[in-house]
């Protein structure tokens, strides 16, 4: 897989999704608990990893200040938040719900609002958020990450229309069930993906087994992000293998 173009990106990540260090010149990888501090070059090669606590704009800022010293700007701004948990509305924690909406979305705002006042001033910019299946639809015991999910769609179709006029693409990329750690929520709701399957059928239509692999998420951003892609914004690129037909 090449790199797009040679631009200089940052990602968020909540060590749980997706990144491929290979492909990308920076990463910045934030978890919900920790606060703002550089963890140093990342293990893999790629970039340094920074880490910060993504609901405070202020630690927010002063990442993206040490990702602009590290590369000199931000070109791109890849979102991939994901905190998940299953449990009805009424039995759910209030902190449980501020965990998944603050990251997922009160996260995205603030990087994007970080990243923006550069990206206007060269008049060029792109700016992906990771959504889901669930930005359309909802699944069972899923209300926090059903509203923090759709309210990413609102999110880039408002960015798309602002940040237009000065060069800035803002787009969506929302995957089916993938398989990393962060869909097996075993922990608050064992047996939840077998109930949610035979609720809504195939996972995935090519192999009605089979989860989609990672990397077919990051090919789709590796293109959004590209010059290929200049002339898509406000988007929201779904890939689901087929769930949401199902």
């Amino acid at each position: 897989m090449t790199r797009p173009d040679p631009r200089q990106p940052a990602e968020t990540d909540a060590r749980r999704g997706l990144t491929d260090p290979a492909d990308i010149a920076a990463l910045i990888a934030s978890d919900h608990r920790d606060p703002f501090g550089v963890l140093g070059p990342h293990p893999d090669g790629g970039g340094t990893v920074l880490r910060c606590f993504r609901p405070d704009a202020a630690a927010v800022e002063a990442m993206v200040e040490q990702a602009i010293s590290e590369l000199g700007k931000v070109d791109i701004l890849i979102h991939n938040a994901g905190v998940n948990s299953a449990a009805e509305l009424e039995e759910m924690a209030p902190e449980t719900w501020s965990a998944v909406i603050d990251t997922m979305l009160g996260g995205a705002a603030n990087c994007a609002k970080a990243v923006i006042p550069g990206m206007k001033e060269r008049g060029r910019g792109k700016i992906l958020f990771t959504g889901s299946v669930e930005s359309f639809i909802a699944l069972s015991k899923n209300a926090h990450y059903a509203a923090a999910k759709h309210g990413l769609l609102g999110l880039t179709r408002a960015l798309a229309i602002d940040l237009a006029p000065h060069g800035i693409n803002v787009n969506l990329v929302c995957p089916g069930g993938i398989d990393t750690p962060m869909l097996q929520i075993v922990d608050t709701a064992p047996g939840w993906m077998d109930e949610t399957a035979a609720l809504t059928g195939a996972w995935n239509l090519f192999d009605r087994e089979a989860l989609l692999d990672p990397e077919e998420i990051t090919n789709a951003m590796l293109w959004l992000a590209s010059d290929a892609a200049d002339l898509v914004t406000g988007t929201s690129l779904v890939v689901d293998g087929g769930f949401l037909l199902a």
